[in-house]
């Protein structure tokens, strides 16, 4: 649903999956000694409020992963052949490729990160970001007209920092697209090493959490009406028990 994303959720009581709004339930976590109340998001791309927090997340795992090399794939118009076979052909074409690049060159691996974009007219291009010494174009192009018919293809080396952020504020965090068959984006399992993967996570120290049926600020007024001292924040409420305790903390 377009501009309304739901949510899964699997319950335990009774098994049976129930169907939520973007934020139309809360997160409760406890943060001892304070309770994070925020508004649970669907987190699908097709949510107008979590898209832009979906490729924010993306834009940072292919800078984490530290690429010094792009490439795009594209596909050739063809009778027969719709938007999303050609996507899922250039998905097969590239497995093909890397598995041949790393049989030639004696490598263990060719870390990457891959997303679809949609063009103008509707054809997939897929954009690459990844760790290697070179990717000939020659031999890319060649391949790809083998395999698919599809030999337009662009290599670039990334001379600095500028450049990477250039190029993946630009392609990569564009807009994700998701074809029949295929992945908005994947990456390959050595992409990010440990510390990027660590950096990633998210760490708020939190000890328990629970789902609330309810809207984030019907669950912070009901704590408000216990005598907790609720304070609003964007996008999350903050609540800390025994008012007497806790307000000298807080700016006048």
């Amino acid at each position: 649903m377009q501009g309304h994303g739901l949510l899964e959720q699997q319950t335990l009581g009774n098994g049976r999956g129930e169907i939520m709004f973007c934020r139309e339930w809360s997160l409760v976590k406890q943060i001892d000694p304070a309770i994070s109340i925020t508004p649970l998001r669907c987190k699908c791309w097709t949510c107008e409020e979590c898209r832009p927090m979906r490729k924010a997340r993306l834009v940072r795992e292919a800078r984490a992963g530290e690429p010094n090399l792009f490439w795009t794939l594209t596909t050739w118009r063809r009778a027969g052949l719709c938007p999303h076979k050609a996507a899922r052909d250039l998905v097969n074409a590239w497995r093909q490729v890397r598995s041949e690049y790393i049989k030639k060159h004696g490598l263990g691996s060719l870390p990457f990160l891959a997303v679809f974009e949609e063009t103008k007219a509707g054809w997939p291009h897929l954009h690459l970001v990844g760790r290697c010494r070179w990717l000939d174009q020659r031999w890319l192009s060649k391949r790809m007209r083998e395999l698919i018919q599809a030999p337009v293809v662009d290599v670039r080396r990334a001379r600095n920092a500028q450049q990477v952020v250039h190029y993946i504020t630009k392609y990569i965090g564009k807009n994700p697209w998701r074809f029949v068959g295929t992945k908005r984006y994947w990456r390959s399992l050595d992409y990010l090493d440990a510390k990027a993967k660590a950096l990633l996570r998210p760490v708020d120290g939190c000890s328990s959490a629970v789902i609330e049926k309810k809207g984030w600020r019907e669950v912070a007024a009901t704590y408000n009406r216990k005598h907790w001292f609720v304070i609003e924040l964007i996008n999350e409420f903050v609540v800390l028990p025994r008012v007497s305790r806790w307000k000298h903390l807080l700016p006048s």
